[in-house]
Formats: structure tokens, sequence, C-alpha cells
């Protein structure tokens, strides 16, 4: 499960109790992400998802902290995201339908991301083109079979939805 924590604790509460029932679940908010001492707590994410089977991801309207100093200053959850389709493993995303909303009128209205953000605009706080950008990162429709998008409007409904999909009957073993 990504990183996401802020603002969802009760989802990842439920999905933790519901997942662990099938799954061996890797959770940062839960603890079971392997911290190594020796490794930065970026390096310690990353291992979680090379090592997943499965990768489920959590979009919300924020975008969160964790942002390292290298690279393009992603989050960590941003990053995961990336690698967990960079490393082609199956992805469920669950995206909050206000970055949905988002990203289309910022496609309607002919707005470049990178543009507003280099000349410092932003939407209501900056850190919400980030999060478009990152729902636009994860879309994969060349890899249908290892990728399923969902949107939410209330926590409740990300809740049933993945429950739903990953706890189903047609999923059991």
């Amino acid at each position: 499960v990504s990183s996401t924590v802020y603002g969802v604790e009760d989802l990842l509460e439920h999905l933790y109790s519901k997942l662990e029932q099938k799954y061996t679940v890797i959770m940062s908010h839960k603890g079971t992400v392997k911290n190594r001492s020796f490794n930065s707590c970026y390096k310690d994410c990353e291992e979680a998802v090379a090592s997943c089977d499965l990768f489920l991801g959590i979009i919300t309207p924020s975008y969160g902290s964790g942002r390292s100093n290298s690279e393009k200053a992603y989050s960590i959850t941003h990053r995961e995201m990336l690698l967990a389709k960079q490393l082609n493993k199956p992805r469920l995303f669950m995206v909050n339908e206000k970055v949905v909303f988002a990203s289309q009128f910022l496609n309607e209205m002919g707005l470049d991301i990178q543009k507003l953000q280099d000349d410092g605009l932003s939407l209501k706080n900056p850190a919400h083109l980030s999060v478009v950008q990152m729902y636009r990162d994860i879309q994969d429709v060349n890899q249908p079979h290892l990728y399923h998008l969902d949107t939410y409007a209330r926590i409740k409904d990300a809740d049933h939805k993945v429950s739903d999909i990953l706890l189903s009957p047609i999923n059991k073993e």
C-alpha cells in the first residue's frame, strides 16, 4: 500500500484489517515496511515496492510530504507509484475525484502543469499541481492487465471499492 497517510488514516486502518486476512500487507502507516537503519526511508519504501506482488496506490487531493533533495523532489508516494509502474507491478489505484476533475479541467483549458509551476502559478496550493501530475504519471493504458484505476468521492467509497476488487469471491484463491 502506498505511503499515503495524512487524511486517510481511517481508510488505511480499515484496508489493513481487511487485506491482512488474505495478503501480507506492507504499509508504512502500520509499520510493516522493513526499516533498515542503513537505508533512508526513501530506499526502504522503494524496496517494499520492489518486493510486493500487487501495489495499491491511493491519491488524495494533498500531495504529501517526504520529498527528497534529489531528483525532481517527488514525494515518497509519487516515487513509489512511478517505481511500481516502471517495474510492471500489478497496480490498483484509488484516485480522489477532485484530482481527476482538476486534471480534466487543466487539459480542457490547454494548461501545462510544468509551465504553471515554472511561472509560480498554482491551484489554491502549489502541491495540488503535483497531485495532478502524479495522477497523470500513474496512468498506463498500454498495460491494462497490470493496471486498474478507480475514483472515489468519499473515503468509505474507496474502502468498499478496494474490498470489492481485492477481496471479492472471484479473486479468492
